[in-house]
């Protein structure tokens, strides 16, 4: 049982990190002895604990004499990269150097300097952290992370640390992991369904940008060597049967439903659908955001929605001016459902727009998550994590983290990768999340499929990975219902000296089940997972 010691202003902030890092904690109630206490707090004296975590730049009640440290607290408009034990990750709201002859576990990337020490004070075991922990975690799941961190999973790193430092000193621990039983990663493939017909665009801005790129861009990067000939001769291919697309002798290229289920087969996936065609929308400044309109209505797609409903594949949102307000949300959350007969439980908004009232619109009109965190410039860990997790000040709505798009990976003027280099990105996204436990949440566009794109030899791999081994493949929705029955986890009993935890979690016929992970229990040398009945 972790006791901590935190301001009011704080509280709402260390309840959802510890619904991040599930494992039994609560406020120290005066009295009462814990194993270890984490405090953000000015206090006067240590509290009697095993192991005690004191973060903050300043800790003004403790005499800095008694550390044998001085203080240097250092603040900067951009992050200040730390390092733990090679580790390296940003913290935002600033942090304190110290003197002192204690060994250091965090310092700063740049000069060295010691921001986390360890030191034991009367007998007991004190480390001293300069950072103030939650304001970190509320900065990164409100604010979020600018792309130059977006491969750092810095909510995860800093749970890490404190599950380092606790079972670093012989401690024992129990949590919930982040993942399903014999599994080291969740895998979510959606896909934004922008365009559905080529036809319906006629020789617009769309179709021109196509021709440029399926004709001049080819052949410009097959002279560069980084074009196949055999994607040139198909983009060439697909120009020239244009014709034969208005004329409906051959499929709409911009259509790729059924290439889509044929390449994920018993795989299911979550498709975001557009609700109404020729509505631009509000742009976050408030002006008509030129571009963004759709030529399909959700009602042209209706024998394509039926056989992803009958297939078992998720149907959401894919809002234009839901992100405003809750009536343009209920508004489109409804013609969605009275299209396809599906009830969109999930959202994620068309060019990834929201706002600071965005969470709380979307919670108003009835959804429970909402997937547009993420970068459209880059991929990686836009909110510091890859856990679904709740905006503070919400009770319901969830958020389900975007990790990696297809436009982000490989479109000029964003990150302009080859295919070989997106599929090395992934890896290392995957990478990490097998380290830290949660979900890839991946989107793969419409079109991406084909002309003149042929995005598919990552898709194909991410494919390999879903079918492959230790990892749960699942839907949007059954991704989020996991994760809420993670947080509907209660320990009504702790006893980490004896027999394990009562833990009390709603149950699930169809998600997998919970793990109780141990570290350090009595008479075990290693950690070890039960499952949670």
């Amino acid at each position: 049982m972790i006791g901590v010691i935190a301001g009011e202003y704080e509280l709402e902030v260390v309840r959802e990190f510890f619904e991040l890092f599930k494992t039994p904690w609560e406020l120290c109630k005066r009295g009462k002895r814990y194993p270890v206490v984490l405090s953000t707090s000015s206090t006067t004296r240590l509290p009697q604990a095993a192991l005690t975590i004191l973060y903050g730049r300043e800790q003004r009640g403790l005499s800095s004499r008694s550390f044998g440290e001085t203080a240097m607290p250092s603040y900067s408009h951009n992050a200040t990269v730390l390092r733990y034990y090679g580790r390296s990750f940003p913290v935002y709201a600033g942090c304190s150097e110290f003197t002192t002859d204690e060994p250091a576990i965090i310092t700063r990337e740049d000069t060295g300097s010691v921001v986390g020490y360890r030191r034991s004070v009367d007998g007991y075991k004190v480390t001293r952290i300069g950072y103030d922990l939650f304001q970190e975690i509320r900065i990164l799941l409100t604010i979020g992370q600018p792309a130059e961190y977006a491969l750092t999973p810095t909510v995860d790193i800093h749970i890490s640390i404190l599950r380092n430092l606790i079972i670093g000193t012989g401690l024992p621990l129990v949590e919930i992991p982040p993942v399903p039983p014999g599994c080291d990663l969740i895998l979510c493939l959606t896909h934004d369904v922008d365009f559905v017909s080529i036809r319906a665009h006629r020789l617009d801005r769309t179709v021109i940008g196509f021709l440029f790129r399926a004709i001049v861009l080819s052949l410009v990067c097959f002279l560069k060597g980084t074009c196949t000939l055999n994607k040139l001769i198909r983009n060439l291919l697909a120009v020239v049967s244009l014709p034969l697309i208005h004329l409906s002798l051959v499929r709409d290229h911009f259509n790729q439903f059924v290439p889509y289920r044929r390449l994920e087969g018993d795989l299911r996936s979550t498709f975001f659908l557009i609700p109404r065609k020729g509505v631009d929308g509000k742009s976050p400044d408030g002006r008509n955001s030129s571009g963004r309109a759709s030529h399909y209505d959700v009602s042209d797609i209706s024998n394509e929605t039926r056989a992803l409903r009958a297939t078992g594949c998720e149907i959401g949102l894919h809002g234009i001016d839901a992100w405003r307000n809750e009536t343009m949300a209920s508004e489109e959350r409804d013609k969605i459902r009275f299209e396809t007969g599906s009830n969109p439980i999930g959202i994620r908004m068309h060019w990834l727009y929201f706002s600071e009232e965005t969470p709380k619109v979307l919670e108003q009109a009835g959804f429970i998550y909402d997937s547009t965190l993420g970068y459209n410039d880059a991929v990686g860990f836009r909110g510091g994590t890859a856990q679904v997790f709740r905006p503070l000040g919400l009770e319901h709505l969830l958020i389900l983290p975007l990790h990696v798009q297809d436009t982000a990976l490989f479109l000029p003027g964003r990150m302009n990768m080859t295919q070989n280099e997106g599929i090395g990105m992934i890896e290392k996204i995957i990478a990490e999340i097998r380290r830290i436990g949660g979900v890839l949440t991946v989107n793969w566009h419409m079109r991406s499929l084909g002309p003149d794109r042929f995005w598919d030899e990552p898709y194909r791999y991410l494919l390999r990975i879903a079918k492959g081994g230790c990892v749960w493949p699942a839907t949007a929705d059954e991704v989020v219902g996991w994760f809420a029955m993670r947080r509907s986890a209660e320990f009504s009993k702790v006893d980490l000296q004896g027999r394990k935890p009562r833990v009390w979690a709603e149950k699930s016929l169809t998600l997998p089940r919970l793990i109780l992970r141990w570290y350090n229990r009595p008479g075990s040398d290693t950690s070890y997972d039960d499952e949670i009945a």
